[in-house]
């Protein structure tokens, strides 16, 4: 095997496991939607709106983390070993923490204001 096959080879394995995350999350979602309770944090908070959160939150990420996936397997040359793809994979799953602290923020700010309005 040539070094630019093997190079293409980690890249597809790469890109596999970026799809394979982005299902995780997906179906976390999905779990999430059908029984609310099958959650590590619903015992610590179970708010409606936290966990309105926590499912917008892992569809943005799974979607997210997709996206990344189709980018780097039509646009990047997978010929080139780059540290990108790791990178990405990495950010992929951070941003997920963000991503439902900024919702759960919102949601509590829209349950305040609808409770204060007369």
């Amino acid at each position: 095997m040539y070094l630019e096959e093997s190079i293409r080879f980690d890249n597809l394995n790469t890109i596999k496991t970026i799809f394979m995350i982005a299902t995780i999350f997906l179906l976390a979602a999905v779990v999430q939607k059908l029984i609310p309770r099958f959650s590590f944090s619903y015992s610590i908070n179970s708010k409606p709106s936290y966990l309105k959160a926590k499912l917008i939150a892992k569809l943005v990420t799974s979607a997210t983390i997709y996206l990344e996936g189709l980018y780097f397997y039509f646009f990047t040359d997978l010929s080139i070993r780059s540290r990108y793809s790791m990178l990405g994979l990495a950010l992929s799953y951070i941003i997920y923490h963000p991503y439902k602290w900024g919702f759960a923020k919102i949601f509590e700010i829209r349950d305040k204001n609808e409770t204060n309005t007369p």
